[in-house]
């Protein structure tokens, strides 16, 4: 069982670590050494959950030259982190044993006190030899005893995380000398023990003791289900709390409560939903409201920079408190955060709610009450992006409709239906890389946000969009026998839709997940695959080669309910007649694609070209595109684009 969170103090009071040969070397570079010391800077008075520590105990004791007995434990996890706190408060005691005279008589006395202590948390006395109270891997053990934790110069020939250990060293010195006065003795010993008080008391881990290595597989599942590993959107939310509480007085509880409702709201709405959604939502959420270049798109770090600890954090509170940040119109600045924020978390949260009806099979969209016809358009067209298998880059452009035009679901609608159909010819059938025309959608979606875009310019431009990465002669070349359109996932999802538009069986057919869930046999070969050799099939199609190009061709398949009861029948066989009842047969299914197939007498390569020329009309009506496209658009649409999940 875990214990709660606890000061640095306490964890490593009756303790010495070891770290295992297997785990990873010293990782940390400057990015991880600035964010610790940014916390520390901004903590104040508060405290700061600094993650997490798994240990072992291993059985060794061992009993200091002044008769404290410790217990050794093996760091499972954490140890990046324990390694680094370790050469900060090495590097602080160096500080604090190089001030000059302190003419304060309490900080003097606090200095004297402090030493001593701080050197028990990284070194022990063992009868008579001193030795780091961590002990790293056997390749950097003596590195970290001599040059790290000791005061040995270092070789010039270093391993990697050698050179990343010396170089977390000089970090913390340069830091550090940036807090101390060399002229001042007295206020330099001030913001050093204020430094102390910080890491050693401010700086909470939550600990987890395994008994056997059995367990190491165990903890880090239950760390997992009880989401302790934060996620980037509970980062941002403990950030956003941090902020609250700069705000001294009652606009810091009312945010504090706004982002704890909201935060709320939003785990309700992904609860259900993959855990990748979140990471979904704020992507998006950010490319629709903030900036559309993803590169901008830095998980928490990229709220930290929209919300600038230093322009809110009262100087006071620093370790260098003489370096001013607040201005002087407080309030203003304050008021700022307040509606900033505020804004921040309302749009988020409402987004969290179109992702959730985007995720629903059945959307209630009780806003659109007033329209029924409308909000059905939007429900059935949600339904028709979701089974194209491609949302993900549209999410920034769904929610800037619905942030911008929360009343009219005609508009939701109609966008919904420009997606779809830009899914359906890019990746679908033509079968476009993935996060094609994602800058372009994502930019339409910031500049409709921000109101320099009308809604049926957004609708146009997605079809000019589509029509370039997807224009009618590539959608008709794909529409050959010789393409293997069984190798495409995509094929379920167009058989499909050219289900629903037979019509009579729309209001009965059963969901698109009955179809396209793995191992589910829904795809039909008419020519079969392997057609037995004295067969009817080898007659009609006598050349091999000619046989094999046809038997994939999206012509020659159809979906059916279980195709285990046609095998390799004869086409007289699996077409059956009107009055058949057992067994299955076309004339009989309940789907009108089979049925369809029971109009032709025989199925050759002629027949097979016929119904593919059909398909190939259906779809390009069905999914409808016009060009040219306007030249900011090109510019976007032929990008090197990396894809989001989809």
């Amino acid at each position: 069982m875990p214990k709660e969170h606890e000061p640095l103090s306490k964890v490593i009071d009756d303790k010495t670590f070891v770290i295992a040969d297997y785990q990873r070397p010293y990782a940390w570079t400057q990015k991880q050494l600035a964010d610790l010391w940014g916390d520390l800077d901004l903590l104040g008075n508060g405290e700061h959950y600094a993650g997490t520590l798994v240990l072992r105990e291993t059985g060794v004791q061992k009993v200091t030259s002044s008769g404290e007995e410790l217990r050794e434990y093996e760091v499972v996890d954490g140890q990046q982190r324990l390694t680094t706190i370790t050469i900060l408060l090495g590097r602080l005691l160096d500080a604090l044993e190089s001030l000059g005279t302190v003419t304060d008589a309490d900080l003097s006395e606090g200095v004297d006190e402090a030493k001593p202590q701080i050197r028990r948390l990284v070194r022990i006395n063992l009868g008579g030899v001193t030795e780091p109270r961590l002990q790293l891997g056997t390749d950097l053990a003596g590195f970290w005893r001599d040059h790290v934790v000791g005061s040995l110069t270092a070789p010039s020939d270093r391993l990697a995380a050698e050179q990343r250990l010396l170089d977390a060293v000089e970090f913390f010195d340069a830091q550090i000398a940036g807090i101390v006065d060399p002229a001042d003795a007295d206020l330099s010993a001030r913001r050093l023990l204020d430094l102390r008080r910080r890491v050693t008391f401010g700086l909470k881990l939550l600990v987890y003791e395994v008994g056997t290595a059995a367990e190491v597989g165990v903890i880090f599942e239950t760390l997992n289900d009880r989401g302790r590993s934060l996620t980037q959107l509970e980062k941002i939310k403990n950030y956003l709390l941090y902020l609250a509480a700069q705000l001294t007085d009652a606009r810091g509880p009312k945010l504090a409560h706004l982002v704890n409702d909201r935060w709320s709201g939003i785990f309700k709405n992904l609860a259900d939903l993959p855990a990748e959604t979140e990471d979904r939502l704020l992507r998006a959420h950010w490319l629709a409201t903030q900036n559309a270049d993803r590169r901008t798109w830095k998980g928490v770090d990229a709220i930290k920079q929209k919300f600038p600890r230093t322009k809110y954090v009262p100087s006071s509170q620093k370790l260098d408190a003489s370096v001013v940040t607040t201005p002087t119109d407080t309030d203003a600045v304050w008021q700022d955060l307040f509606d900033d924020v505020s804004d921040y978390v309302d749009k988020l949260w409402q987004c969290s709610e179109f992702l959730k009806d985007l995720e629903d099979p059945d959307p209630k969209y009780t806003v659109w009450s007033a329209d029924p016809v409308a909000a059905e358009r939007a429900r059935r067209n949600s339904k028709a992006l979701a089974r194209s298998g491609v949302v993900a880059q549209f999410l920034p452009l769904l929610f800037a409709v619905r942030l911008t035009q929360p009343t009219n679901a005609s508009a939701y609608a109609d966008v919904l239906g420009a997606c779809e159909t830009f899914s359906a010819r890019v990746f679908a059938i033509c079968v476009r890389r993935a996060g094609a025309g994602q800058s372009a959608l994502a930019g339409l979606a910031n500049r409709l946000f921000q109101g320099s875009v009308a809604i049926e310019d957004v609708v146009a431009d997605i079809g000019r969009l589509t029509w370039e990465y997807a224009p009618d002669e590539m959608v008709s070349s794909n529409f050959q026998a010789s393409t293997n359109w069984y190798l495409r996932s995509s094929h379920k999802f167009v058989l499909y839709e050219y289900e629903l538009s037979r019509g009579k069986s729309a209001g009965v057919l059963d969901p698109f997940s009955t179809f396209s869930k793995a191992f589910q046999k829904t795809t039909e070969h008419i020519l079969p695959q392997n057609p037995k050799d004295d067969s009817q099939w080898v007659k009609d199609f006598p050349d091999p080669v000619v046989r094999s190009r046809m038997t994939h061709s999206l012509g020659n398949l159809v979906l059916t309910m279980d195709n285990s009861s046609y095998g390799r029948k004869e086409f007289t066989e699996k077409r059956g007649t009107p009055a058949q009842t057992t067994p299955a047969c076309y004339f009989r299914s309940v789907l009108n694609s089979e049925r369809e197939i029971a109009d032709w007498n025989s199925w050759t390569p002629a027949t097979i070209d016929e119904r593919l020329q059909a398909l190939e009309t259906w779809a390009l009506g069905r999914w409808k595109a016009s060009g040219p496209v306007t030249a900011d658009i090109a510019t976007d649409a032929v990008e090197d684009e990396e894809a989001d999940d989809t």
